[in-house]
Formats: structure tokens, sequence, C-alpha cells
């Protein structure tokens, strides 16, 4: 292959995945190595066919002495040498027991601080078809789902990686045409690392003993994954709508009868999909997590929660399912309790809001009916009126019956989820529960054909 067809299948993948357009702004993460050199040579002979803005950065942990500055010092004067403007982070980590995630949060960090500042479209890194290979095996013996099996993909959020479609020999062969020398890292050589095992040892063996053709058909078990993840994901979009009754910073609460209408694989979409909202992390959940809250779905009416990473509470309350991050939440503050009097006829208690109207003559609908609209007898209400929420032990008769019965219990058999529950207003007189808003009045403040007051709620 000589390097006009490599420059034009590096553009042709691009195009395919829409970060190649006009006047689009790329930083390139420049390590110095033969995959970012090539990428960044690349992108420099585009440059003027799609106008673009092309800037580099490097990182230095100074782990490895004298050649990290060396690397330093090497993509200076390549930058210089092809117009690359450039930009260099210089810090120092501790060789901790997570060194390559320390490392990587450390450059992302810096990497998204320049593109905010320039109004970068995309980070662009210089992973290629030898790097999604290795990383598919790894997902594969990590028991990842189909977005880990998927490998690198080719854009995700705004990283892109126009590499994928080239061999490392290629890339070789492509900076040899261009007689461009580049870093070479040792450690990449060594087995330290399970990615390097993977590499060295592993995939090699495999090759060797059961298949040949290995790497080619992990890499295109990778695309496969790749676009049934895309699929899954966008088509669960709409179920995730559809189920969807509230969500917040802190919570996201579905109802559990569209759920269960949903085939599995999209249901495991719809739950990572509220894991990754509340959380900002794709990572921690794995099919185990989903099988607990499939089991939580199933489970009969009532309240049953589970406990996830992350601090995730996952809560089935009846129809409801509240996936609920308890890092970030907060019980929210409110009134206890107000007291009212009959000619405030307008009024709030926290998230609800009352009217509130003595009336001479009876209306023609109201009675009792449970919903948001209540008519009592006035002169069967001992003043003043206040308004509370449920406490242990409440009771009272709801209309229609003869005895008392616990609000608890009422609750309970109309089959009000717990959430609910603690948000349902009761108003009280004097000695008495006398109505459960918005579900029964009381027995005792019922009209009837004697009375001559009537409080409309």
């Amino acid at each position: 292959m000589n390097k006009k067809n490599i420059v034009e299948k590096i553009e042709n993948y691009g195009l395919l995945h829409s970060f190649f357009k006009k006047n689009v702004r790329i930083l390139v993460g420049l390590s110095g190595g033969p995959d970012s050199i090539c990428l960044s040579l690349l992108l420099k002979e585009l440059q003027e066919k799609y106008s673009i803005f092309l800037m580099a950065a490097h990182v230095n942990y100074h782990l490895r002495g004298d050649d990290s500055n060396a690397d330093e010092d090497f993509v200076k004067v390549f930058c210089y040498k092809n117009s690359i403007p450039l930009y260099i982070l210089s810090t120092e980590i501790l060789k901790e027991e997570n060194l390559q995630q320390k490392a990587r949060d450390i450059r992302f960090e810096y990497f998204y601080k320049l593109k905010k500042h320039y109004k970068i479209d995309y980070i662009a890194l210089g992973h290629q078809m030898d790097d999604q290979i290795e990383t598919v095996l790894l997902k594969f013996l990590r028991g990842a789902g189909f977005r880990g099996l998927g490998g690198i993909a080719p854009e995700r959020a705004s990283i892109i990686h126009p590499l994928l479609t080239l061999k490392k020999t290629e890339i070789h062969e492509y900076l040899s045409l261009k007689n461009q020398s580049f870093r070479v890292d040792s450690t990449n050589e060594t087995s330290l690392y399970t990615r390097n095992k993977i590499r060295n040892e592993l995939l090699p063996l495999l090759c060797d003993q059961y298949n040949p053709n290995l790497p080619e058909k992990l890499f295109e078990y990778g695309n496969f994954f790749y676009l049934t993840d895309c699929y899954f994901r966008d088509t669960s979009k709409k179920y995730f709508k559809k189920a969807l009754i509230d969500k917040n910073d802190s919570e996201v609460i579905f109802d559990v009868r569209e759920l269960r209408q949903c085939f599995p694989i999209i249901s495991y979409y719809i739950y990572k999909e509220a894991w990754q909202q509340l959380t900002s992390e794709e990572t921690d959940f794995y099919h185990i997590h989903f099988q607990e809250i499939m089991n939580l779905v199933e489970t009969e009416n009532g309240y049953k929660e589970i406990s996830l990473p992350e601090k995730m509470l996952v809560i089935k309350d009846y129809e409801l399912l509240v996936f609920r991050n308890l890092n970030k939440y907060l019980t929210p503050e409110r009134e206890d309790s107000k007291e009212i009097s009959i000619g405030r006829n307008i009024f709030s208690f926290n998230d609800s809001r009352f009217t509130m109207q003595k009336l001479r003559r009876s209306p023609e609908t109201g009675f009792g009916n449970g919903r948001d609209t209540a008519v009592f007898d006035l002169d069967k209400i001992i003043f003043p009126i206040k308004l509370r929420y449920r406490q242990n032990g409440d009771k009272f008769i709801p209309f229609g019956m003869e005895s008392f019965k616990k609000v608890k219990d009422y609750l309970i058999d109309e089959k009000v989820s717990m959430l609910a529950r603690d948000n349902i207003v009761l108003f009280t007189d004097a000695e008495k529960i006398f109505w459960v808003s918005n579900y029964r009045i009381d027995q005792r403040v019922a009209v009837s054909e004697e009375t001559k007051n009537f409080l409309q709620v």
C-alpha cells in the first residue's frame, strides 16, 4: 500500500464516521510514538482540504527519567517542523498501584481543559487496529457486555480514533515512506500490565496453537458488537422515555408496568442509561446488577430495595422503579404542618396547592369521590383545620365504611407506593383526620340530606 492509499483510507473512515468536515478543530494527543506521529502527519495531509484547525498536546509524567524528557524534546521538534501548535503539561505522579489509570486521568483532564479553551471539536487519539484487537480480547476476558466487546469506538464523547482502520504494519510503512522517525516506549515490550501480557504472550499463543486468523476475527467481532451496541442503545431510548415518570440529578423513576413489556436486552440498556445519568460513569454496571434489578421488577407488589456500587439504591415500590444516587440525594426540606382558617380560600403546603370554598348549597359533584376535589359537611368539622403528613397510628373511617381503619393499611390496600404515601397531605381538625387528600374523605364529615353548610376543597 502506498502513501496515497493510506491517506485515502483514513479520509474515507473519517467521512464514514462524520468527524472529517470543513473547519473542524482537532486536538491530537501526541506521545511521540509511531501511532500518534502517524496520526498527526495524516491529519496534516488532510488539513488544507478540510480547513482543519490542528493542534497537539503532550504530557510528560517524568516516569522514565531521561527518556521522558527525550520524548518531550522529540515532539517539540516534530511539531515545529510540521507547523503544529503544541501544548505541554509537565507533571509528576508516584509509581502507585493504578499508575496507568492515574496517568490517563491526568492526561484527559488536560485534554478537556484545552478542548474547552480553544473550542476544539474532537480530541484525536492514535489507537489503531492492533490496539482494537487487544481491547476486544481483553474485554471478552473480563466478561464485558456489547459495549465493551465493541472495543474502541470510532467516536464517542468527542474522542475520535481515525487510525482504527490501519494495522500497525501499515502505520510503520507510512512512516517509512515519509522518512519519519518516532519514539519507542520500552515499557510496551514488558508484560508488567495486563494489556501487554495479551499483546506479548496470550495473542501470539492463541494464533499459533488455535487460529492464525484470530486477530482479523476479533477485529470483525469488535465492529459487529459496536454496531449492535449502537442499535440497542438507540432503540432503547424510546422505551426509556416511555417508561420514564420523572428524573432529576439524584433520581430516575420508571413505571414498572412499561418496563415489564420490554425485551430483557432493552431493559439492560434502560437500566444502564439510568445508571450512567446518575453516576456519570459507564463502568461498574455489570450483568449481575442487571439480573438483580430484573428480579426486583418481577417481584409482587410491595416495597423492596437493593444496593449497588457507587452508593446506588434501586427501589421497587409497587409500580415504581426508582434509581437513587445516595451521594447526591437530599431529603427535601418541607413544612411539617400548617394551620388553616376558613377565611383563607387559596393556600399552599409544600408542593401542594389548594382552594377552599364555603358553599350554601351542594355542588353537583365531589362527594368523597377520592380525587382532587372533595366536599364536606362544614358543620361536622371542628376548627381549626390542620394540614400534615401521616404519622404512626393514624386512623380514620373511610367514606362508605362504619369502622376505623389505619391510614397505612388503607393506602396499602389501595396499592399506593411508599414514596407517594409520604407525600399525601392529611386534613385534620381538632379531633380527627377527615380527608386523606386525593384518596378518601372520612365518613364522619360526609354530606347528607341534613347538611346545610358545605365545604369544598
